[in-house]
């Protein structure tokens, strides 16, 4: 009789322990792209975290993600493109023992859609703070990528005239920034010199935290220069989108006579495609040109947001392009 007893107890412990902790209802799946989707369900009361698995329709194996309250979603990341997929979600109601739990919710299915590349078609600008000839001034690098374009390995950028004084850099000198925007973080990074020969130098570039997020090599041709960059592969090939500003400080010494001074971009993604761009600016040294290049009004001639596309309705981060060749940074919150 007394084990009987035990038993009916065990059972109703048991049994209330699960009551306690309600399973999710009202699932749903969103945001579903080719490589990621949104799972969705309706909070639960007394929640301390969710665990959520999910798995190819058809197979035994799950993974597994979890959540903390107050969230009633998820990103499920690095799925396959066109594969049916489905997920299940349960409640657990206390923070310790994780003995206070609910069943296993119903599965609800998805299906990721299909991959569609963009061409590799970087926009590219390059730019200088002054055109007047035989000053020293700050070289301007900015390139965006529209979403599901390649991803680039490596960029070289040359030009025709013109020099870097290395003679005034020294290792540890702080010698510009960058920027990357995508359509999910902004990193911030400080440009300093590593290596500095006669006609050679290594640029390292460091986040906020000190980390290391990218190097450049910069040196002299005589004539001209050439800046180097190569990427890390990420392992996807793809990006989803992004503005890449690098704004090297006042070590370009613009040529001492008139002239057009040409910058040549190479860019190769890490699928081998290749895109070939040239900027020209005019270098100029007389006075008359001087005073009306800073008096003519200037004109915008595009807008860009992060992805790469034309910014005639966007909101956020725009890049101008205006007809003297300047470019700036603005955003937009309403148009």
């Amino acid at each position: 009789m007394l084990k009987k007893i035990l038993f009916i107890l065990i059972v109703f412990a048991t049994n209330n322990t699960f009551s306690q902790c309600l399973t999710p209802v009202s699932l749903s799946t969103s945001n579903i792209t080719f490589s990621n989707a949104q799972a969705n369900w309706s909070a639960i009361s007394g929640a301390y975290r969710y665990v959520l698995k999910y798995r190819i329709c058809g197979t035994t194996q799950w993974s597994s993600l979890q959540t903390y309250s107050p969230d009633s979603s998820r990103n499920i990341p690095s799925l396959q493109q066109a594969t049916c997929y489905e997920w299940t979600i349960r409640t657990f109601c206390d923070s310790t023992n994780n003995q206070i739990r609910s069943d296993w919710s119903d599965t609800i299915s998805f299906t990721t859609a299909t991959f569609v590349a963009a061409p590799f078609n970087p926009l590219i600008v390059n730019n200088l703070d002054t055109n007047y000839c035989g000053l020293k001034t700050s070289l301007k690098l900015y390139l965006s990528q529209a979403a599901n374009e390649p991803d680039i390995e490596s960029s070289i950028l040359t030009s025709d005239k013109g020099s870097f004084d290395l003679n005034s850099m020294n290792i540890g000198d702080s010698v510009g920034y960058a920027i990357l925007t995508t359509n999910s973080q902004t990193i911030n990074a400080s440009l300093r010199a590593t290596l500095v020969f006669t006609n050679y130098a290594m640029i390292q570039a460091n986040d906020s935290s000190g980390g290391i997020v990218g190097f450049f090599t910069i040196e002299n041709l005589n004539p001209g220069i050439k800046v180097s960059s190569t990427s890390p592969n990420d392992g996807n090939n793809y990006t989803s989108g992004l503005t890449s500003e690098v704004y090297f400080g006042e070590y370009f010494v613009n040529p001492d006579y008139s002239c057009v001074l040409n910058f040549y971009t190479e860019l190769e993604s890490e699928l081998n495609d290749l895109k070939n761009d040239t900027t020209s600016l005019n270098i100029i040294c007389n006075t008359t040109g001087i005073i009306e290049s800073v008096f003519k009004p200037k004109r915008l001639l595009k807008s860009y947001n992060i992805l790469g596309t034309e910014a005639k309705k966007s909101t956020g981060i725009v890049i101008n392009i205006y007809s003297d060749g300047s470019v700036e940074k603005t955003v937009k919150t309403k148009y």
